[in-house]
């Protein structure tokens, strides 16, 4: 009896979670029908008035859309891609040791050429990190490209280390505190009026990285500045 009432256990808690993870692909495969749905619309009707346009310089307006758009495709391509490598239990870290202050630097040296925002870097930690190069490189960006889409115009956004935690603040006046809990859920997008695009997968593509070294993160909203945070082991 011990034996069947074990097995019916088992067999309910794998249906559970089988169906869980049904209703996670149909949601994430409608959420991606719809992100790549706008630009390939906008792609089809520009080329579509390429084919017509004599006149040069609405032609080369109409080849920078196209393009704009096919680097956005590729963009949100790309992130799907990393969360579904993230989420896989196969994946394995490649930790090393290294000093994170010039891991940073050199990630930002392509944000201060590109960006509108000022980005202020505030250093103050003898830690060094352990984690997974790669993989910590693809957090950095996605939360940097975050801060970047949803900062308010002319705003700057601030990288502090402190110690062992790294944290990262922009002024976002559309954020709505009751969606702070939702951010990491894969495609959503809490910020309102907002006319940049966005992937919204950024931010479950860095849970599922910091998860997996497991660092501990957390969003906050004060006086209209969000700030992610998370803490990395102290080796010293």
């Amino acid at each position: 009896m011990a034996v069947v009432i074990t097995v019916e256990i088992f067999s309910w808690k794998d249906f559970k979670r089988r169906t869980a993870q049904e209703e996670t692909r149909l949601e994430m495969t409608n959420a991606i029908a719809h992100n790549l749905k706008t630009p390939l619309f906008v792609i089809g009707g520009f080329a579509e008035n390429l084919k017509n346009e004599e006149d040069t310089e609405k032609k080369l307006h109409n080849i920078e859309i196209i393009q704009q758009q096919t680097e956005e495709m590729d963009s949100l391509i790309h992130r799907m891609l990393d969360l579904s490598r993230f989420d896989s239990p196969a994946l394995k870290l490649n930790c090393e040791v290294f000093d994170f202050k010039p891991f940073i630097e050199k990630i930002l040296e392509n944000y201060y050429v590109h960006t509108e925002h000022e980005i202020i870097f505030i250093y103050n930690s003898k830690a060094k990190i352990k984690a997974d190069p790669a993989m910590l490189k693809t957090v950095l960006e996605n939360l940097i490209d975050n801060a970047e889409k949803y900062s308010d115009y002319g705003s700057d956004i601030t990288i502090n280390v402190l110690d062992d935690v790294l944290s990262i603040s922009n002024q976002c006046s559309s954020f709505d505190r009751e969606n702070l809990s939702k951010l990491w859920q894969p495609y959503f997008r809490a910020a309102k009026g907002d006319n940049k695009s966005g992937s919204g997968i950024g931010l479950s593509i860095v849970k599922s990285a910091l998860e997996m070294h497991g660092f501990k993160y957390k969003a906050e909203f004060e006086n209209g500045i969000i700030t992610f945070k998370f803490r990395f082991t102290s080796l010293d």
